[in-house]
């Protein structure tokens, strides 16, 4: 594939821009004269209209299109190319719709720069250097709200009924883009069968069929200026999540007071994950804190049945003897095999003070925001 300079001058302009991958992924995204545009942003349309020798109207057309498509930012100062890769996921891969455009190409071209040691590299360091706050991880566990509701002291940014209404009006979901990119990458490397993920992609089109969430000024984006789905009710999203509670599976949102988005992760797509895996000098504990909670086993009533030996999306559960054991190292105070737990014999414990959650937490959806905003 022959690559104008155009793409390798909007890959360049990236913070986590590389090479190999990104120039020709650029090229699959945009025509030559949409990547004319795009690389002179976020001048003005007047200016871009003049240094291209096109009308303002048509650079304006062509912007709110690309935005709507998910492939350029809308912000505040008007709209501009991508920065960093998380946006290549959360912005451009949001709309299903859009998948019938992407060949098997497309998503090798993605998943190459997305997984490239080069980017990697870069992003490791940006997510456990250089935005944590006080050397806390930017990710935490949110615990199933069934397996904390009649415990003593639990947090509001700790019960997903609490988080989800804080955001009455500004709440959204769309579908899960690790497990969107994971499943694809598979099947473009033939390999489709290789993982069996226990949770759905989310790919509906409603704002309760999707299990990503999001809150405030990214819901925001996603329903006014992608205009891709509708805002969703706090009790509608509710019961969307709580039918999951029977999948192996756990909440991630910002290790934060005031969470702006919640993820349904599984341990064989999500991003967190695969870059543990990816990185031997890398450990969850680095991209993600536990929860203030720890799974218990009462073994008077444990009949060993390994239910939750199964559900356990951190590996933290063994039978021995006819009990489950929890490792209680391993355990992230998910809360799903309480919930799974026929002889309920699992509960979960209070065990971590609330300064355990740092009041003041890096978020990454506060950089997308900022650059949304025309802040950064």
């Amino acid at each position: 594939m022959t690559v104008e300079q155009v793409y390798i001058d909007i890959a360049e302009g990236m913070r986590d821009g590389e090479a190999e991958f990104l120039p020709r992924l650029l090229k699959k995204m945009f025509t030559v004269e949409e990547a004319n545009i795009v690389r002179e942003l976020p001048a003005h349309f007047e200016d871009v209209a003049k240094n291209l020798n096109l009308d303002r109207e048509s650079v304006e057309k062509t912007c709110r299109k690309l935005v709507k498509e998910g492939k350029i930012l809308q912000t505040d100062n008007g709209p501009r190319a991508f920065n960093f890769g998380a946006q290549f996921g959360d912005i451009l891969l949001a709309d299903p719709s859009q998948d019938e455009t992407r060949d098997d190409e497309f998503w090798q071209l993605l998943t190459g720069y997305l997984t490239s040691p080069e980017r990697m590299g870069n992003e490791r360091n940006y997510l456990t250097r250089d935005i944590q706050v006080d050397g806390q991880p930017i990710n935490r566990v949110i615990p199933q709200w069934k397996a904390i509701e009649n415990i003593p002291g639990v947090m509001p940014c700790e019960d997903v009924r609490d988080i989800l209404r804080a955001y009455p009006d500004k709440l959204n979901t769309t579908r899960c883009i690790c497990r969107t990119a994971t499943k694809q990458a598979l099947k473009v490397m033939g390999a489709g069968d290789l993982i069996t993920c226990p949770l759905p992609d989310g790919t509906g089109t409603l704002p309760e069929d999707g299990n990503c969430i999001h809150f405030g000024q990214m819901a925001e984006y996603i329903t006014e200026a992608m205009e891709l789905t509708p805002y969703g009710s706090p009790d509608k999203i509710l019961e969307h999540i709580t039918k999951l509670e029977n999948k192996a599976h756990y909440q991630m949102g910002p290790n934060d007071r005031d969470v702006k988005f919640i993820c349904t992760c599984c341990d064989c797509c999500c991003g967190v994950a695969n870059a543990v895996k990816g990185s031997p000098d890398l450990k969850l504990s680095d991209m993600l804190s536990k929860s203030r909670f720890l799974s218990m086993v009462n073994e008077d009533t444990c009949d060993g049945c390994e239910d939750c030996v199964a559900i356990c999306p951190f590996h933290a559960v063994e039978v021995k003897e006819g009990k489950a054991r929890i490792a209680e190292e391993d355990c992230y105070g998910c809360g799903i095999c309480v919930l799974n737990c026929p002889a309920e014999a699992l509960k979960m414990k209070l065990v971590r003070p609330p300064e355990h959650i740092p009041e003041n937490g890096a978020q990454l959806v506060d950089v997308e925001i900022l650059e949304i905003r025309g802040l950064t």
